[in-house]
């Protein structure tokens, strides 16, 4: 190897001696104590964080767990990522108070970056499937769960703007990686509930809507609006595959109640419209046991209640 690390031991002193054959290292560090390197590997994964600058040669950092007992670079690594985040998360809560902050340039993009790091960092460190694992779980605990930041995630999907569908889809794409590489973490199923909770306010939201109609319309008019809300939302996010149902449950059950309601103050015929205009869409929202039952029931009161009106 080019850079070279010798113990030497003076007076009790402990010094290491670095020899550099090609002149990369300064000629000032020839001779350093525990203290001055220890010194030197914070300066050294701080600069490279920061500024993708290596002041010393990555030999000298590999080498050092021969000569410092006990020594792991990954828990130094690992608290400068953690510093560099929380000052990534004090500049998101600024940008988006001030209302320049962007999904694609301001999240995503420093997502990318902090995987290249991550990426960088990992073959520095003697365990490195740890490392990255932790690695993540600092992004996701320190960045990705701040309140302010959900809080325009939430906005963002709700404006059902196809623009920013691909940063969503990539974003997904990393709650799944976090999930997988740390299982202890469920960021893919906890981001696909944000998107649904996203949907699931909006929805609620257009059933409080009113119109100079009388009650039962109003219903139907909102159950309507919903309905395509809903195949929307199917179109849009059908990238998650077979996952698309912990988005749409419970917006399935939004809707069935919502249905339950107007099976309670409207006809039969306005009920058979219903049913008979979505009938595809009610057998995939009416397969899960608790939906079914609770509308088999409210099925049968409807049925009941409209023969004492016929008799």
């Amino acid at each position: 190897m080019s850079v070279l690390l010798n113990k030497n031991i003076n007076n009790d002193i402990i010094t290491h001696k670095i020899k550099d054959k090609f002149n990369i290292i300064q000629n000032s560090l020839v001779n350093i104590t525990n203290e001055e390197l220890s010194s030197l590997i914070e300066n050294y994964f701080e600069n490279l964080l920061y500024s993708n600058e290596r002041i010393i040669h990555s030999d000298l950092i590999l080498q050092i767990p021969w000569f410092i007992k006990d020594f792991d670079s990954s828990d130094i690594i690992l608290r400068h990522l953690e510093n560099y985040l929380k000052e990534k998360k004090i500049s998101i809560r600024n940008n988006i108070k001030k209302g320049v902050f962007e999904f694609e340039s301001g999240l995503n993009s420093l997502i990318a970056n902090y995987f290249e790091k991550i990426d960088t960092f990992s073959s520095l460190v003697s365990n490195n499937k740890n490392f990255i694992s932790s690695g993540l779980s600092l992004l996701y605990t320190q960045i990705l769960t701040e309140p302010s930041l959900l809080i325009f995630l939430k906005i963002e999907i709700s404006n059902f703007d196809k623009s920013i569908i691909n940063s969503i889809k990539k974003l997904t794409c990393i709650m799944k990686k976090i999930s997988e590489v740390n299982p202890n973490i469920k960021s893919y199923e906890w981001f696909l509930f944000i998107i649904s909770s996203s949907f699931a306010t909006i929805i609620e939201e257009n059933n409080k809507l009113s119109y100079p109609v009388p009650e039962n319309y109003q219903h139907i008019i909102n159950f309507r609006k919903n309905i395509s809300l809903y195949q929307k939302i199917e179109t849009l996010y059908s990238f998650v595959g077979n996952d698309i149902h912990i988005i749409l449950d419970n917006i399935d059950t939004i809707l069935v109640e919502s249905l339950i309601k107007i099976m309670k103050i409207c006809s039969l015929l306005e009920l058979h419209y219903l049913l008979n205009n979505y009938k595809k869409l009610f057998e995939k929202i009416i397969i899960n046991k608790n939906i079914k039952d609770k509308f088999a029931n409210n099925f049968l009161n409807f049925i009941i209640r409209n023969e004492k009106i016929l008799n």
